[in-house]
């Protein structure tokens, strides 16, 4: 047929760039102009409050027996936080990292440019609750100073249980930040 291609499946892992079969057997190079540090498209945001909602509920009714570890096995919890604007509760899930003083939850939002939600209004409430399978929590924050080496050691701690966290820095200029949620 004139004027249809036939794209290979083949990337050029040097340069970057697609190979595709023009009709007639023509040969001709597409650069692909992804770039591997941006982070994927957001989801839509209905889409992600009602997965959240779910895992909430699925994690609420089992105790944490389902949805209580994430893929790799890191553990997760409940953060209930206070909404700076609109003073709702919120209740999100996240992966943690056990520490001497408590637990500590790591801001990353897959790389983005900008903090998540939940880490500014844990900030601006300074308290919060969590869930831990099926014990709860009244828990303060403080956040870890990034240049010291207790942000390192727990920096560590976290990529081990789930490592995708420094493919998340590297899409940021942002340092990522480290809450230590702790018993009040």
């Amino acid at each position: 047929m004139r004027g249809t291609l036939i794209w290979s499946t083949l990337k050029n892992r040097c340069t970057g760039t697609f190979v595709c079969l023009a009709a007639g057997g023509r040969e001709m190079t597409v650069a692909d102009h992804t770039n591997a540090k941006k982070p994927p498209p957001k989801p839509p945001a209905w889409l992600l409050k009602t997965l959240m909602a779910l895992h909430v509920f699925a994690y609420r009714a089992s105790g944490g027996a389902i949805g209580g570890r994430f893929s790799g096995g890191a553990p997760v919890l409940l953060l209930s936080v206070r909404r700076r604007k609109s003073g709702t509760v919120q209740t999100i899930p996240l992966l943690y990292t056990p520490t001497d003083r408590g637990v500590a939850v790591i801001a990353s939002f897959a790389g983005a440019e900008k903090h998540p939600a939940w880490y500014l209004n844990l900030v601006a409430a300074g308290q919060a609750e969590i869930e831990i399978r099926r014990e709860h929590k009244l828990v303060r924050c403080e956040i870890v100073e990034p240049d010291s080496e207790r942000y390192r050691s727990i920096w560590r701690a976290a990529t081990a249980a789930y490592s995708a966290y420094n493919e998340y820095q590297s899409r940021t200029v942002r340092k990522i930040p480290i809450v230590e949620l702790m018993t009040s």
